[in-house]
């Protein structure tokens, strides 16, 4: 009854406000309606599940984690037309849960210093009628930023955050925590608007009623954003270690990470793109589960691109490889191979839609000698991201997701989907 009421609610504004507007354009009031779905569909093998008198060899379950019509409302305030303020807040109902959020956002300018503070405060009310307990919550973050230039050039900066989360009812796998953080560096922009910027951080966790789950993480970034004749480049690394509050060093851990991205022109339409992962994870303590791996993703694209679109096509490769603990091993070493499309729309202020598809082969290096053992598979993964203005300020958001798995042992299939729409009006 709460979700009917409030989505009649919404219709109804969404109505009634066509024609209408803002005469001081401060205040923006958005109300809409939305449908989210997420569900995984596997098979078992029947006779070991049902015993031998199973007339199947194979039985297909389905669990299905959300199904639901939603009602939102959001009133966005800048009371400055240089927008260095912005207030907002947003509520949304569902059959079993209604969300309420305010946030903030302000951009002062102090001489040549610049500042960016930011908050946001959500409750999530769980109206459902579960025996099992409340699964309503609190939770929030806050952000700050100083940067100061040096130069023309050259800027220094200090950002701190801090993000928590309060459980109405504790759970065995559901613990309240505090976070904070902070990061020192410094960003050199370059004549043709490329930057660099390196930073120092650190971030540690407090987990009630947890200690063991309690780290302190340090670390340094890097990345580059440049342009050169005939293209642009993107790059990322990441070097962190992790303390946790364990015995003998038990979840420790060192990590680097490193992202590339270039895309260059082969001629006035036609173009290239290459992207690069590589990821390293190092434990202090070894142990059965989890385990030291290394894993790269090589994909290599070419296409064409127009005005307001662009469609491009071409391998995509991704190795995984573990560090065993003595002679067991969980069967998650791979080489994967796939076929990867992409198509990009974008009508500033329109229409932007993004699709994307992978239909490959996994193939396991390595067989699990413990009690988790897979089969090859075939695959394919499937995203869609679209963001259409339709007329009169009707704006309609998809977010779609799938991914299928087709095993060498049919009793090990699976399915995954995931949808979030939304029809908002803006006024």
């Amino acid at each position: 009854m709460r979700a009917c009421n409030i989505i009649l609610a919404s219709f109804g504004i969404m109505l009634g406000s066509i024609g209408s507007t803002n005469a001081e354009n401060n205040l923006t009031v958005r109300t809409g309606l939305g449908y989210e779905y997420m569900s995984q569909e596997f098979f078992l093998d029947a006779q070991e599940l049902y015993g031998s008198d199973s007339l199947e060899l194979t039985t297909q379950l389905k669990t299905t984690y959300l199904d639901d019509f939603k009602g939102q409302l959001t009133l966005n305030y800048t009371p400055y037309d240089d927008y260095r303020l912005e207030l907002r807040g947003s509520a949304e109902q569902t059959p079993n849960q209604l969300r309420l959020r305010l946030s903030t956002n302000y951009r002062p300018t102090l001489g040549s210093v610049k500042l960016n503070w930011s908050a946001e405060v959500e409750r999530r009310d769980d109206q459902s009628d579960k025996s099992d307990g409340n699964y309503g919550y609190v939770s929030g973050y806050g952000r700050s930023k100083v940067t100061v230039p040096v130069s023309k050039a050259l800027s220094i900066w200090g950002a701190l955050r801090t993000d928590f989360i309060y459980f109405d009812t504790i759970q065995t796998d559901m613990y309240d925590y505090y976070r904070i953080g902070g990061q020192l560096g410094m960003t050199h922009t370059f004549s043709n608007f490329s930057s660099l910027t390196l930073n120092l951080f650190m971030t540690g966790r407090e987990v009630s009623l947890s200690v063991e789950q309690d780290y302190l993480s340090s670390g340094l970034e890097g990345s580059f954003f440049g342009f050169y004749a005939r293209g642009q480049m993107d790059a990322l690394i990441r070097i962190e270690t992790r303390d946790y509050e364990q015995e003998a060093d038990l979840g420790d851990y060192r990590r680097v990470e490193l992202m590339i991205a270039n895309r260059h022109s082969l001629s006035e339409r036609i173009f290239a793109r290459e992207e690069l992962e590589i990821e390293t994870l190092h434990y202090d303590t070894t142990s059965i589960l989890p385990q030291d791996y290394k894993r790269a993703e090589l994909t290599l694209l070419a296409g064409l691109s127009r005005d307001s679109w662009s469609i491009a096509t071409g391998p995509e490769i991704e190795l995984l490889k573990e560090q065993t603990s003595g002679d067991y091993t969980v069967g998650e070493e791979y080489a994967e191979v796939g076929l990867k499309a992409q198509l990009d729309i974008i009508l500033p202020g329109k229409v932007f839609i993004s699709l994307e598809s992978v239909f490959g082969r996994r193939n396991l290096t390595s067989e699990g000698t413990g009690d988790i053992t897979l089969s090859d598979f075939n695959y394919e993964r499937f995203n869609l991201l679209a963001d259409i203005n339709i007329i009169h300020g009707f704006s309609l958001n998809v977010l779609a997701a799938a991914d299928w798995e087709w095993h060498d042992q049919s009793d090990e299939n699976s399915r995954m989907y995931l949808v979030s729409t939304s029809l908002t009006r803006s006024f």
